[in-house]
């Protein structure tokens, strides 16, 4: 599994015994983290059977080339995003978020890319926004 983002890493607390589990982030939060700037274009070199985004792509000026990055490296993808739903942005700027996806938005750039969508759970409804959680699989 790999954690594009992972922040302080909750993530390994909730994986099965024996999934192998690669931290990633634009700064080392531990020995073995790999350090990557999605927002450079980068993207690590690494074999793994998934890839999660959990609250990255929000931040991502282009997220597409990363999920197009992605795809073809990985068949699994996970990721949240909070969804643009309607008003001005200036919310989502003073988040730090750099793009204001809706969810048809996000469902076409999938397709576009190869990505099928196999599970969509909504996650909270906040002020402007709608966070999911997304699971897709290769076309």
């Amino acid at each position: 599994m790999l954690d594009l983002g992972a922040g302080n890493m909750d993530l390994q607390n909730h994986l099965p015994l024996g999934c192998t589990y690669i931290p990633a982030d634009i700064v080392s939060r531990c020995e073995g983290c790999l350090v990557v700037d999605l927002n450079a274009g980068e993207f690590p070199d690494v074999e793994a059977d998934c890839v999660t985004l959990l609250g990255v792509l929000e931040y991502l000026h282009s997220p597409e080339e990363t999920l197009r990055k992605a795809r073809e490296r990985v068949g699994r993808l996970i990721f949240s995003y909070a969804a643009y739903w309607h008003g001005r942005t200036d919310y989502r700027r003073g988040m730090g978020w750099v793009n204001d996806f809706r969810r048809a938005d996000l469902e076409a750039m999938l397709a576009r890319l190869g990505w099928r969508i196999d599970v969509v759970q909504n996650l909270k409804l906040r002020w402007r926004t709608r966070e999911y959680l997304i699971a897709c699989s290769l076309t």
